[in-house]
This record gives structure tokens, sequence and C-alpha cells, in this order.
């Protein structure tokens, strides 16, 4: 090899080295860019979370003064919590996106020192052209492999943005607002116990339990005198859903085949706030029998900033306080005679759908969802074992974490709201599974026609059929109402009207009560223990009220006057009674 060939190959190898300074600063030029967006995008996040923030420290200290001025004034209490957490939540929000930021104007900067350095030392020395290659050719090449190293480069840095974005971080929940233009978390936070303890928020109260607060509710009232009755309201569409209750409103549905209503009325005069529809006409081809629960069984529920609603057809809702539809979708035809009729129920933002079809439990229909009470989408999902079942399901606290039970046929499960996953399960059940399950004293209860009153200790693992069975009781079992408990003592009643009172800690049976000794009596409507009395009305509209005790006490009766299968909602001194035609507010007057 020739001298000057060893000079053309060396003036070669320098040039393609000096080629690289180039595209490394230009990678440079992409990472100030990339670092000056975040810092941009921080900073405008920052202005727009201070600029939209409604809340002042101020503004706390002066509902804190009227608080001391009116002690007793729950919502002066509820609006100083909600601006609390709001306080919080955005305090946590704009500490996550500075770090995240951070982050990000790090690795930013640390792009930009290598590119500035190694553009620096590929320049070090002189340029040394080489006569055998033309200028043109050198800049062609130089050009192009500085358009891929830049290209290379923004590959790169969108990784790294796409990666640091996706790693696990505090979220902030969603804010919307009260119909009363209060700000609250909207996902994350549970609604407060005591909030949740004056509402009657799902189908058979706070707990889904069939327990209300104590108040001063009336022992006796007649509609056809008006004794007691505060107001009584025309329902456009029939059903069997029961009243739901939260602040001054009165959620309920109404359906035919051909259509499905949600209807939100006042609760202080009954006047019709809104209605609003659900699904396409002609009812998604559902066609159901008479000894069915028609074509608006389920029950709404409400989390305190939305009401959801489901109907038999597998249609599914949720609307704001205002009456706006937020989302709406359909969970398909159910595979059953009745159509779906389990009530929904909340938690943490979620609303929790317990869907049971098909003949056999190893059908694969059945399954237990999650929605997000936003949007609609589907959380989680987890399929069941189970064949048709109508009971409603329950969130209980179990120590210090909470968990969603679902009673079906054969299996009693216990599931992890936070995901779905079985915690424990029992094999217990028969039949048509509909009574829903209870929680009081620690024990969850279940019962049915064809299988046992049922205690189990919910804090096991696994199958604990063998184990967390506390006792089992074979008589007078219900095959529609779900049963009560004060934790001493369980109550269930036959739809031929039998009472039956048990024993909670042995389940050994304390009295029996036939209401329809002297008149025929049929119930369908599940009962409501308030302090010492259980409120239970049959089908003609009569409310027996019953003193919560071991012996049978009859201490009061009221009536409405027209058919009843829907169990009431009690809320601050109130009852709601829907009745076949009428919603029936009831109170003392």
């Amino acid at each position: 090899m020739t001298e000057q060939q060893v000079v053309h190959l060396e003036t070669q190898a320098e040039n393609a080295t000096r080629a690289w300074a180039r595209p490394a600063r230009l990678a440079g030029l992409v990472a100030v860019g990339f670092v000056v967006a975040v810092v941009l995008i921080m900073g405008d996040s920052y202005v727009r979370e201070r600029r939209l923030n409604p809340l002042t420290v101020g503004e706390i200290d002066g509902l804190k003064k009227e608080m001391v001025k009116q002690p007793g004034d729950e919502k002066i209490k509820e609006r100083i919590r909600r601006l609390d957490m709001e306080v919080r939540h955005r305090h946590f929000y704009r500490r996550s996106l500075a770090m995240r930021g951070g982050w990000l104007v790090l690795v930013g900067a640390a792009v930009l020192v290598v590119a500035l350095k190694t553009s620096a030392k590929l320049t070090a020395g002189p340029y040394m052209p080489d006569p055998n290659v033309s200028f043109r050719n050198t800049q062609s090449r130089m050009a192009t492999m500085a358009r891929w190293g830049v290209v290379g480069m923004g590959f790169v840095l969108a990784g790294v943005l796409i990666a640091f974005a996706s790693m696990p971080r505090f979220r902030l929940p969603e804010f919307g607002v009260t119909a009363n233009g209060e700000v609250g978390a909207v996902k994350e936070e549970a609604v407060a116990a005591e909030v949740l303890a004056r509402n009657w928020p799902a189908f058979r109260g706070p707990m889904g339990t069939g327990v209300a607060a104590a108040g001063d509710y009336p022992t006796d009232w007649d509609a056809a005198s008006g004794k007691n009755v505060i107001w009584k309201v025309k329902v456009e569409l029939g059903g069997y859903s029961s009243p739901v209750v939260w602040e001054d409103k009165v959620f309920l549905t109404g359906a035919t085949q051909e259509k499905r209503e949600v209807y939100c009325f006042d609760a202080a005069t009954g006047s019709l706030r809104w209605k609003q529809a659900v699904g396409p006409a002609g009812g998604g081809g559902l066609e159901l029998g008479e000894d069915g629960g028609g074509y608006a069984p389920n029950t709404v529920a409400t989390d305190g900033r939305r009401v959801y609603a489901m109907f038999p057809t597998g249609d599914v809702a949720a609307f704001d306080f205002g009456g706006k539809k937020v989302w709406g979708k359909s969970l398909g035809l159910p595979k059953n005679s009745y159509g779906h009729t389990t009530s929904l129920i909340t938690w943490r933002g979620r609303v929790i759908v317990q869907m049971d079809q098909g003949n056999t439990a190893k059908d694969g229909n059945s399954s237990v969802m999650a929605l997000d009470g936003a949007t609609g989408n589907v959380v989680w999902q987890t399929q069941r074992e189970m064949m048709a079942s109508w009971a409603t399901p329950i969130v209980i606290p179990v120590g210090s974490v909470q968990q969603i039970v679902c009673d079906g046929m054969p299996f009693v499960v216990g599931y992890d709201p936070e995901n779905g996953k079985e915690i424990w399960r029992v094999k217990c059940m028969e039949g048509e599974v509909t009574p829903s399950p209870i929680f009081a004293g620690g024990m969850v209860f279940v019962c049915n026609e064809r299988a046992e009153l049922v205690a189990i200790k919910p804090d096991g693992k696994g199958d604990v059929t063998a184990s967390h069975v506390a006792w089992k009781m074979e008589e007078n079992l219900p095959n529609i109402v779900s049963p009560v408990s004060n934790g001493e003592l369980v109550w269930m009643m036959m739809t031929s009207g039998m009472l039956t009172c048990v024993d909670a800690k042995d389940g050994q049976k304390v009295y029996e009560k036939d209401l329809a000794e002297k008149d025929p009596v049929e119930v369908k409507a599940s009962p409501v223990l308030v302090g010492n009395r259980i409120y239970l009305v049959d089908l003609k509209g009569v409310m027996h009220i019953l003193e919560a005790g071991r012996e049978f006490k009859e201490i009061g009766k009221g009536a409405v006057g027209e058919e009843c299968q829907a169990s009431p909602a009690f809320v601050g001194g109130k009852i709601y009674i829907r009745g076949a035609e009428h919603l029936y507010c009831i109170g003392r007057k």
C-alpha cells in the first residue's frame, strides 16, 4: 500500500468520526427542546391548577368560624371535610407532578451534556479534507448521517418520555361539582360513614343490610285519610325497584318492554325534577313472564356524585344529579328467564355488578365486575362458577380491609373490591338464590328456600366451607325476602307471611309467628331495622311495625292502600314507600 493510500484511509477514518459531531450537536438541540417543553408543561399545569383552584385557607377558616356559631350544622361540617380533602389531594398532585417533571428534566439535561461533550471531542482536531472525495459527496453523506442521528435521538427521548409517563405514580382523583355546587373527590375517596348513614344510597340502605339510622319515624299512617302522609306522587312507569335517597333527591326507575326510565323526585315536595331514558326502545328483545320481577326490578345506586341504573335487559347508565347522562352501555341480554334483576352497589367511585346467568354453574356465563363510575369502563371482571341468581352483593368491613360478598348457587364468595380477586368461598346454597346476604355482629348471613340459613365468618382464605361456617338452620327459609339482623338476632320472612327469629350466636330458633293466621298476608319486600323496631310491608301495602326483641310484639301499622313489592327507604324521619302506581313520603305531621 502506497503512502498516499495510507493517508487517504486515515483521512477517511478521521472525517467519518468528525461526521458524527453534527448529529451529536443536533441531538443536543433536541434535548434542549425536550427540557424546555417539559418545563413549560409543568409551569402551565401549575398555573392552571392554581387558577382553577377555588379553595383558600381563608375560606376554610371562615367555615370553621361558622361552625363555632352553628355546631350542629352538618352541611358546614361536610363542606369543611370536602375542602380539606381537596386541598390535600391538590398538594399531593403538585408534588407528584414536580417529581415526574424533575426526572424528565434530569434525563433531558443528561442527554444534552453527553451530546455536547461528544461533539466537542469529535471536533477537537483540525478538519482533514480528502482530495479523493468531492466536497459535495462529503456534505451529502454528513447531512444523511445527521438526519438519522437526530431521528434516532428523537426516538430515544420519546421512549424515555413514554416510560416515565407510564410509571406507577400518584393519581389525582377526579373532581366533580355536586348539585349544591360543592367540589368533591369522585374516585379514590370513600364517602364518609356518617354521610352514608344519613342517606339511603342503594338497595336496603347504607350497608345493603336493611338497617337504618335511628330517627323519629311514625308508627301509624293512612293514605286514605292522609294521616302522616307528607306527599304522594304518581310514577309514570311501574316497577318493583326500591327508592334511593340522597340528601334532597329521591331516585326511582320504571319500565315497560318498550322503554326504561330513571326518575329524580324532590324529597321535600315529591315534584319530579327530571326523568331520563335508558337503552334503546324495544326492550332489547326481552320478554318477561308475569311471575318475574317485571321490567324495572333493579334498584339504582348512588355514590353521592352520580346515580347508576340497570335493567333486566342488561342496559346500564350513569346520570349526574342534574339529569345529564354521563355514560351508558349494554352488558348484553342476560341468559335467564327473569332478565338481570340484581341491584347495583357502589364502592369508591366504582359500580359493582353481580351478573349470574345460565342454567348450570359450569356454563361460564356468570361474573362480577367493577365499572368506573366516571366512564363506565370495566375496571375488573371476575368469572364465577354460578348458575343464574338474583341476590344483590354487599360490601363489608373485615378487619382493616373491605370485601364484596356475593351470594349465588352454589357458592357464597368474598372478593377484593380493588381487583376482583377471590378471597374465600363457602359452598352452601341451592335453588334460585334471591335473598341478598347481610352482615351483622361480624358474621355474614345467607339464606334461601331450598338451602339453609348459614352464618359465615368472613376472615378466611380459599375454600372455607369446612372451617368458617359457624352454624346452619333449616326452618322457614325465604325464597324472595332478604333477612335482617341487629347482631344478636336474625329475622327471616317467608313470602307466605311466616316470620322467624333466630339467635345470631348459635342459630337456635327464638320464635316464629305467622302474620297470616287471621288474614292472608303475602310479603315480597325486605324488612328494615330502625333502632328497636322492624318495619315490614306486605303485598297489600300494610306496614307491620314490630318490636326487635326476643318476643313477637306488633307496635303499629300503616297503610298506603296499594300493592307494594319494593323495600322502603328510611331517611331523616321520613319513610319513602314505592307502591304499584305511586311514591309516598311518610312522616310525622
